[in-house]
């Protein structure tokens, strides 16, 4: 039994290394805090890369290990909370979100038993990722009973080397991929309902473990933008592949992976297929938070209840927080019990995951308006380019006009406005004024009884005019 179980049992919460209450206020404090952490940092600036990506990864294929029956306490939740993780890598093409992957994976080289890597195309394709519908059938080929639930798998990571890729699923008229994705973060129940029992996907709440990794560029946050009202981008982990504080001089470090043993064992193969069939023979195994993280994801529920929300993109942080912390607490010493330490270096992670999405973000509006504003000089210059003909056409309009109707009696300047071709009204009154300089056009006046002329506002041709 770890010092961490220990504590918790005699009522107190230590830290499981035995050291002093830490405080992380900056990126050197916090990956000095944990041994895993500095090895981390070294060997991800030793493949030339971030070491918040390389983090990231790691921690997600932890997570991917950890057996779907362990779960985060109900106390802070209301319902059991799942350890899935969703990670977004974000940087230019070519900026090594394919060396953060390779790096993290030399450091967790494995995802469990009875896992796959999948890139499914829709929400209903998650769903076949675990299990299908199947019968059992007699000699003759032909079905002896009804439809059951047959497991195929009980842990995937989904990988997605752009996350245009989720931008063009969820896009689809009818698409349910943003919805399976909040659901499946939260392990609850999801699947298909079809007409057919034989197409039926049904994946039991907390008996799957999903997680995903997508690469993220600047150009392509737009996905997080349209997403976002619906929760999805308030999920995601979201860190750099780039590291301005990448040493100028390489040194070679060989990586260490996270020892296999730290992780706690699942339940047999059968026993995760008898309960996909039949739903029973399973329970959770809640593990416990400090008490720091229930006084904190409290006075959260206090504050949503008296309206008193914050940031909406920071709406499921304590979430985040909770379940970095669960799966750094493993990957340190293998302890079911969260000590106040790791809850606040993981709160720190999430914390700067938070303002790395937000760069993130900016780096997309900014180049939206860049894109904006460089369309926009190009419209205008084909407008300063067809402007002349445009006008030249009004001119012309205007005057063929004037010519149809030679009747004497002219028409003024709102008439003729409203009568031109659409597409030239915007140069109407250049073209109007140009007219009557050049004497192409003139005023009609009237005569009085003394045989004054006055202006009519009316225009016609001049006799001359061709």
């Amino acid at each position: 039994m770890s010092m961490a179980q220990q504590g918790k049992m005699d009522g107190g919460y230590i830290d499981s290394s035995g050291a002093d209450v830490v405080e992380i206020g900056c990126d050197a404090e916090f990956w000095e805090s944990l041994p895993f952490l500095t090895h981390t940092r070294d060997y991800a600036w030793s493949c030339g890369v971030s070491p918040w990506s390389v983090y990231g990864v790691e921690l997600v294929r932890a997570a991917c290990a950890i057996p779907p029956e362990y779960v985060l306490p109900r106390e802070g939740f209301g319902a059991y909370g799942s350890l899935n993780m969703f990670l977004a890598l974000t940087g230019f093409s070519g900026d090594g979100k394919g060396n953060s992957t390779s790096a993290g994976s030399d450091l967790v080289p494995f995802i469990g038993d009875y896992a796959t890597i999948a890139i499914p195309p829709s929400g209903e394709g998650i769903g076949s990722v675990f299990s299908h519908m199947e019968r059992e059938t007699g000699e003759n080929g032909r079905p002896t009973g009804p439809a059951f639930n047959q497991l195929d798998h009980i842990r995937a990571l989904l990988d997605y080397d752009e996350i245009s890729t989720l931008t063009g699923a969820a896009s689809r008229q009818g698409s349910t991929l943003n919805a399976t994705l909040c659901s499946t973060w939260s392990g609850k129940k999801f699947g298909g309902w079809n007409k057919s029992p034989d197409k039926r996907v049904d994946v039991p709440a907390h008996a799957y473990r999903l997680c995903l990794i997508a690469g993220a560029q600047p150009s392509t946050a737009g996905y997080f933008l349209d997403s976002k009202n619906m929760g999805v981008v308030q999920r995601f982990l979201t860190y750099p592949v780039t590291d301005p504080e990448l040493p100028e001089k390489r040194r070679p470090v060989t990586a260490k992976p996270i020892p296999m043993n730290r992780f706690p064992q699942g339940y047999t193969w059968d026993e995760y297929r008898m309960y996909y069939r039949n739903g029973t023979g399973y329970e959770c195994k809640p593990l416990t938070l400090p008490e720091e993280a229930s006084r904190e994801m409290w006075a959260q529920r206090v504050a949503v209840n008296h309206h008193k929300r914050g940031d909406p993109m920071d709406s499921h942080r304590l979430l985040l927080a909770a379940r970095v912390a669960a799966v750094m607490q493993i990957m340190h010493d293998g302890a079911l019990t969260v000590t106040p330490n790791m809850w606040r270096i993981a709160s720190y992670a999430v914390k700067r995951s938070c303002e790395f999405r937000s760069e993130y973000m900016a780096e997309y509006r900014s180049l939206k308006s860049r894109d904006y504003a460089e369309r926009r000089e190009d419209y205008d210059r084909a407008d300063d380019m067809m402007e002349p003909k445009h006008i030249s056409d009004a001119e012309t309009d205007i005057l063929e006009k004037l010519r149809k109707w030679d009747d004497g009696i002219g028409r003024d300047r709102r008439d003729m406005q409203q009568c031109v071709k659409k597409r030239l009204r915007d140069v109407f009154g250049t073209a109007w004024e140009n007219l009557i300089a050049s004497g192409r056009i003139i005023e009609i006046k009237d005569t009085d009884a003394e045989g004054r002329k006055h202006p009519t506002g009316r225009y016609c041709i001049t006799p001359d005019t061709h």
